[in-house]
């Protein structure tokens, strides 16, 4: 049995993908941020909230194609983006309350948050797209 049949795995799978080019993209915009904002908190909010709808964009794709394995396209596929973005906008709400609870009372680098808040959102991520975004 090949593994990569089975929606789970390829979630997992294409999830891993997807969460090294979302915190290595917010990691760079983060690094830029941070040498030109003075205070930390802008910088690394910032960088949570232009990195998020960059992540989400490629994020779509990949779950589409390769995990859902969708084959929806025009309207079909601009309704399927719609309900994505949905849910998305969920994980948003997550990440943003998450961010400044991790770095300021928990104390974490925004590095490291940005890592387990990708751990927490893939969760999300997977009920929401499995049961409404790609049906």
């Amino acid at each position: 049995m090949n593994l990569l049949n089975n929606q789970k795995v390829r979630f997992v799978v294409i999830g891993i993908i997807n969460s090294i080019f979302s915190v290595g993209v917010f990691i760079v915009i983060d690094f830029i941020l941070n040498e030109y904002l003075v205070n930390r908190f802008a910088a690394y909010m910032s960088a949570t909230i232009i990195a998020t709808p960059i992540s989400m964009i490629q994020a779509f794709f990949s779950q589409k194609y390769i995990t859902f394995i969708s084959d929806k396209s025009g309207r079909a596929m601009v309704e399927e983006f719609f309900r994505f973005v949905i849910v998305s906008g969920w994980i948003i709400i997550v990440r943003i309350i998450l961010m400044p609870i991790f770095v300021e009372i928990l104390d974490f680098h925004p590095w490291t948050s940005a890592v387990l808040i990708n751990i927490i959102k893939a969760f999300i991520a997977y009920i929401g797209h499995s049961k409404y975004t790609f049906i």
